[in-house]
């Protein structure tokens, strides 16, 4: 083991006193300290993690705001990740955070990290006897926490942030986790520490401010983790720790041992007989976990894991961010791209090279990457060329954008050729997350199946796409009597009553009337109008002919609809789904995206806004199921879909089977947890009546069944278009069931109350 003096030398200068900083207490935790030899550490690069303890969410405040500098001395950072306006934006005391995550680089290229908390704070959720929220300020976000249990394996924590400003973030950690998870004989709960707990737990101490303070604390976390387990044995809970499986023997001898010497005495006696008025702490929240799912063998169907299971999503705060009387001449005053003014015509640059770039997920328009050069400066860049009739609607809604996603996560314009109908995008080197996705199928990964980092990886892009949705929402948002003032329809529209009107879309993809739909037996079933005009038998329901069906939808979804008028609008993608975010090919909990395809991007109401990112990506299996395999009759591999049919002159009879693979679920769920359903819950929070979260359903319902009717040409595979259109007639029919019954999604807003199922 590296000798404690040397660890605290090189984490701590000795030009700065921790205690005139205001700390009481400073651990060590993570990685390094179960290292034998520290050039080894100091080769390779690392990662410090350490924690301090102040006394007062003020004195945190007052340490960032006014000791910055010497904090910076103190751990040796040289460039900090993080800057004094955003601090200064962020750092409001009354935010729901309780932690605050300090970081930077040293000289020699290390990572220095320190978690800083108040004593006050850390004997408060200690005196409560059930898990209790920690929200940790941060300029760094990630979107999962990865469990450890020592009879089932890996799990993943699901915990999205919330966005402070555009640049920090509220992290949700905890003092101690509960998470029950299923197994044959019945459930049983894991009891884990939060990340910053963690680190206490599993730390050395490297300075305290008066001897026996830094035993108190641990103390105090062992005391709470052991009673809120219901067991008595360190040796039992300690499997639990993050990073138990990569300790030394000896390492783990010492913390377990350590253990027994801080809670010799009466401690526990005295813990199991607290008052149990404490669980009224104002630090308390709701429960935490929500929507077990079990992770089991993407092959065999066992189970090898515990997670994910995902964090309530506590409350979605939006309020009015906009001035109105802008809304109607932003186009005035919007963002001007100063490429756009200097490389404006196609004569300013010259091709070099250009090669065609195609996905099975984009058909509006055509790709092309190339490299470029300015013809006066010589300037080269490596682009992608977009070229669509509709340029002039992306040109438009990029000015207005930048104001409400994050600009990292939008395309950067390098030139126009208003001419061509092209605009030419700054080259990103990814693919569209559906094209990852089909890559990273379980059938597609071999034996091994999909790793556990992959899983991380995926949910982290799909929590990172609700997290930037939501923060646009947010900013943007629109009560309904304030979008009255606008005079533009939402471009949204087309996609949804324009295909609907007049049939338009059926006749673009079927236009002699008469498409080569056969049942099994081979048997013709006649015009399309014909086919509209029978009922629909899906795995044994009744239900109404599609003429109905795609006729309520026409008036649900008309742009005047009543319904849209009582609804909010908030400035979206409009085509958010997962075809048009493009991802970094690297497996990070911290992946790089961006958001691509602005043609409908605007003010849309919010309930359209999610209809094709859940269908596309939820149901991407059965819409784009010609990836899958070549016969959905008779699927040959787990999850894929499976559709039987006949039409008759009694009606058309469907049966069909979408078997969801776990990430499918996951991914799913995510998706639903952390956008779709606080957005329902948001409208009836705020502007019941209780009806109109259930026409918020029924026209969201419709719109799905445009999704999954009026997206693709099904013309030369029948088994899609009657597998299609028996999710859409179940999705119209009862949504939350259908959804409940494919994804085991049970969270929704509750009709009649404002609390989660």
């Amino acid at each position: 083991m590296i000798p404690l003096a040397q660890l605290r030398d090189e984490y701590l200068t000795h030009g700065e006193d921790p205690l005139a900083l205001g700390f009481i207490s400073i651990f060590l935790g993570g990685s390094v300290i179960h290292q034998q030899d520290i050039k080894h550490i100091m080769r390779r690069g690392s990662d410090w993690d350490g924690v301090g303890i102040v006394r007062t969410k003020q004195d945190i405040v007052a340490l960032i705001r006014d000791r910055r500098a010497s904090l910076r001395a103190l751990l040796g950072i040289i460039r900090e990740d993080s800057t004094t306006t955003s601090w200064e934006d962020a750092l409001v005391e009354e935010a729901d955070w309780q932690v605050l995550r300090f970081s930077g680089w040293t000289c020699t290229g290390s990572k220095r990290t320190m978690r800083i908390w108040s004593q006050e704070h850390l004997e408060a959720v200690a005196s409560c006897n059930e898990t209790c929220y920690l929200g940790v300020l941060s300029h760094k976000v990630w979107h999962n926490i990865r469990l450890q249990h020592e009879s089932f394996g890996p799990g993943i924590l699901v915990s999205p942030p919330t966005a402070v400003t555009d640049r920090v973030s509220i992290m949700t950690d905890f003092n101690i986790l509960q998470i029950p998870y299923g197994i044959k004989q019945g459930t049983v709960t894991g009891v884990w520490p939060g990340v910053v707990c963690d680190i206490i737990l599993t730390s050395w101490c490297m300075f305290e401010h008066f001897p026996g303070l830094v035993d108190f604390q641990k103390r105090l976390l062992w005391s709470k983790w052991l009673l809120v387990s219901n067991l008595k044995r360190p040796e039992v809970l300690a499997p639990f720790l993050c990073h138990w499986y990569t300790f030394s023997q000896g390492y783990k001898d010492n913390l377990v041992m350590d253990a027994y010497r801080l809670l010799e005495g009466n401690e526990l006696k005295a813990w199991s007989t607290m008052d149990s008025s404490s669980n009224s702490s104002s630090n308390m929240h709701e429960p935490l976990v929500t929507s077990p799912i079990t992770i089991v063998d993407e092959y065999s169907g066992t189970q090898r894991g515990i997670g994910p299971k995902f964090v309530s999503y506590h409350r979605l705060e939006i309020s009015p961010a906009m001035n109105p009387g802008r809304l109607v001449t932003w186009k005035e005053t919007g963002v001007t791209h100063g490429s756009e003014s200097k490389w404006q015509s196609g004569q300013d640059f010259v091709i070099h090279r250009s090669v065609p770039v195609r996905s099975a997920f984009s058909s509006n328009s055509d790709g092309e990457e190339a490299m470029i050069e300015h013809r006066q400066i010589g300037v080269r860049h490596r682009v992608y060329i977009k070229t669509a009739d509709t340029f002039l609607d992306e040109l438009d809604a990029m000015k207005q954008l930048e104001c409400f996603v994050p600009k990292r996560n939008l395309q950067n314009i390098i030139a126009v050729d208003r001419g061509s109908k092209r605009i030419l995008y700054e080259y990103f080197d990814g693919k569209s997350l559906l094209d990852i996705r089909t890559q990273r199928r379980p059938e597609n990964c071999g034996n091994r199946g999909i790793s556990e980092m992959t899983y991380r990886w995926l949910l982290s892009i799909e929590s990172q796409r609700a997290h930037d949705m939501m923060l646009a929402y947010r900013l943007s948002y629109l009560p309904n009597n304030i979008y009255k003032r606008l005079d533009h329809e939402p471009k949204l529209h087309r996609y949804f009553f324009h295909r609907l009107h007049n049939d338009t879309r059926l006749k673009e993809f079927y236009q002699n009337g008469t498409p080569t739909f056969l049942d099994p037996q081979g048997r013709a079933t006649g015009s399309l109008k014909e086919l509209l005009a029978l009922p629909v038998y899906v795995n044994n329901k009744t239900s109404k002919c599609l003429r109905e069906h795609l006729d309520t939808a026409e008036s649900l979804l008309h742009p005047q609809a009543e319904h849209f008028s009582r609804l909010p609008f908030a400035y979206g993608l409009g085509d958010g789904h997962g075809g048009n975010v493009m991802v970094a090919d690297e497996e990070t909990t911290m992946p790089v995206l961006r958001f691509v395809d602005y043609e409908v991007a605007g003010y849309n109401p919010i309930l359209l806004e999610l209809a094709k990112p859940i269908y596309h990506d939820c149901f991407y299996n059965a819409l784009w199921g010609d990836l899958l395999a070549d016969d959905l009759r008779h699927p040959t591999k787990a999850h894929i879909p499976k559709v039987r049919w006949h039409v008759g002159q009694g009606g058309v009879y469907i049966e069909y089977d979408l078997h969801m693979s776990f990430l499918d679920k996951a991914l799913a769920t995510t998706k639903f947890e952390y956008l779709v359903c606080p957005i329902l819950q948001h409208i009836h929070q705020q502007y019941g009546p209780e009806s109109l979260l259930q026409e918020s359903e029924t026209a969201l319902g419709h719109a799905l069944l445009c999704c999954a009717m009026l997206s693709r040409d099904f013309s030369h595979r029948a088994d899609l278009f009657f597998l299609n259109l028996a999710i859409g007639v179940d999705l119209v029919t009862d949504m939350r069931g259908t959804i409940d019954k494919i994804f085991g999604l049970q969270n929704w807003p509750a009709k009649g109350s404002l609390n989660r199922v």
